[in-house]
């Protein structure tokens, strides 16, 4: 994206959250690709210092990014606004006020816990309900006292919903699916994801049954012989949905008249459909919990949106621990005064 077209986001992000990292220190991640312009959100919202950790991955290495990162930032005016970390260390974890962990930064473990300072605090970038286990060691959080609260991405201001329906087009569109002439069976529960997905496609016009995972198997026989194309959105189911093994089986696809199978979340056997001649896209399907094709393939705003709405949840909740403000106490301003849910379950903060 044009590095002008950038910063006029970031701006204009940084207003619709009224964000103000004034006096704050940012913990976060340098990326490529939709994430690689996340850290102008708290350089514009005039945070104290934004230290900005990378390591290498399939989408790109530290030297790759950290060059484009100089660059680009210099052009914009703010090369001088960050840090670019290769190594993480306890002089830079105990620095933070804000950690944020869209990926490079987590496992967040319990050597990573007792580094930071007792007023430190995380925001999820996503609902809590998505929480994968092994990456935020919550136990030693509550021990340590450090606040963690998640995202609400279906409420205003920040409301992921609209993307969702934007992604699923975008993902059919280059699987080449005829869209306007299939009868597009939808696969999920979630209110963000596949039901947002359902109106958005039914505001077109375009044909779409969604069924959960957990639907009666005549229901699902029957939708199978209803479809064209089938689309599988549901983030929470942990089994295989789609292929050997699944809740819909290869030979239950083969018997009807599906031309393709989409996946946006949720895992689908696409090597064992793709020897029965299904076509499955994309080719790479993540594992669960993972996202196999997200709101980032439409452009960086969304991205920039939701990482927008999670720093002003982060920058609520360090003013309230800097203030000396109690856990309960700071959860439930943070609740009312940005964009944040709190932890479910036992983890909760407010529900002692």
């Amino acid at each position: 994206m044009n590095p002008g077209r950038a910063i006029y986001y970031a701006k204009q992000l940084v207003e619709k959250y009224q964000i103000d990292c004034t006096g704050l220190t940012i913990l976060t991640e340098a990326a490529s690709g939709s994430y690689f312009f996340n850290p102008l959100i708290p350089i514009v919202a005039n945070a104290n210092s934004v230290m900005t950790f990378c390591k290498s991955s399939s989408y790109g290495n530290v030297e790759q990014i950290e060059e484009q990162m100089s660059v680009v930032y210099s052009e914009l005016g703010y090369r001088d606004n960050y840090y670019f970390l290769k190594v993480l260390n306890e002089e830079c974890l105990g620095q933070a006020d804000i950690v944020t962990n869209s990926g490079h930064l987590r496992p967040l473990d319990e050597e990573f816990f007792r580094s930071l300072k007792d007023t430190a605090v995380i925001p999820l970038m996503w609902e809590p309900w998505e929480m994968r286990e092994g990456e935020v060691d919550l136990a030693m959080a509550k021990e340590r006292g450090i606040l963690i609260m998640g995202t609400n991405e279906h409420s205003a201001p920040c409301d992921m919903r609209p993307y969702s329906p934007l992604t699923a087009l975008h993902l059919m569109m280059q699987h080449k699916a005829s869209i306007v002439d299939d009868r597009i069976l939808l696969i999920g529960s979630q209110s963000t994801l596949a039901v947002a997905i359902e109106k958005g496609l039914d505001s077109l016009g375009v044909a779409c049954k969604r069924i959960s995972v957990d639907e009666p198997n005549i229901e699902i026989e029957k939708a199978l012989e209803w479809a064209t194309y089938i689309l599988v959105a549901e983030h929470s189911y942990k089994g295989a949905i789609i292929g050997s093994g699944g809740i819909i089986e290869n030979e239950m696809i083969k018997e009807n008249n599906i031309s393709g199978i989409g996946v946006v979340s949720g895992f689908v056997d696409s090597n064992s459909l793709m020897d029965c001649g299904i076509s499955v896209f994309p080719e790479k399907i993540a594992p669960y919990g993972y996202m196999s094709y997200s709101p980032c393939e439409i452009g960086p705003y969304g991205v920039m949106d939701l990482f927008a709405a999670g720093i002003k949840v982060g920058e609520i909740m360090a003013k309230c621990r800097l203030n000396r403000m109690n856990l309960q106490n700071s959860a439930l301003y943070t609740l009312n005064n940005a964009p944040a849910l709190d932890l479910e379950g036992h983890w909760s903060w407010i529900n002692k």
